[in-house]
């Protein structure tokens, strides 16, 4: 006869503070450190701007929306890239920003269970085959580039 017994300690307290929605990835495009966002009328218009991946070479959409800080201009939040990076594996999007420029986002998310919540993870994120610096003063990635 074989018995199996086995005890996991949990403080389930803590359990109930999980969050299972995928963290948002908010980020804007400056000319340079001290600029304001080219998200506008005049370099990239936002009612322009598409973020898509491919699927079987068909453009599939993501959603997002552009909102507008006082500090930097308008900037792009979305949180359906991460369901879209962990839930399809899909890590390569495109940010298609005029007629004659689509840019590429690498965003690698996974779904990560610590043994008590399953959250959403970033594990890698570049823009255009470069890091994507994240500015804790204004709670966003952002990319500099050069003017259109």
């Amino acid at each position: 006869m074989v018995a199996i017994i086995s005890s996991s300690c949990m403080d389930n307290n803590n359990c109930t503070y999980c969050n299972p929605y995928p963290t948002p990835f908010v980020f804007t495009l400056f000319p340079s450190l001290t600029g304001t966002s080219m998200i506008n009328d005049s370099t990239y218009i936002p009612d322009s701007i598409q973020l898509y991946y491919l699927k079987n070479n068909v453009q599939e959409p993501v959603n997002f929306v552009i909102s507008n800080s006082n500090y930097f201009g308008n900037y792009i939040y979305t949180t359906d890239i991460s369901k879209v990076s962990a839930g399809e594996n899909i890590k390569t999007f495109y940010l298609h920003l005029s007629q004659t420029e689509t840019d590429t986002i690498y965003f690698d998310c996974k779904v990560v269970n610590d043994g008590c919540c399953t959250y959403y993870n970033y594990d890698s994120l570049s823009y255009n085959g470069k890091v994507m610096p994240y500015s804790s003063i204004y709670g966003l990635y952002f990319f500099i580039k050069s003017q259109p």
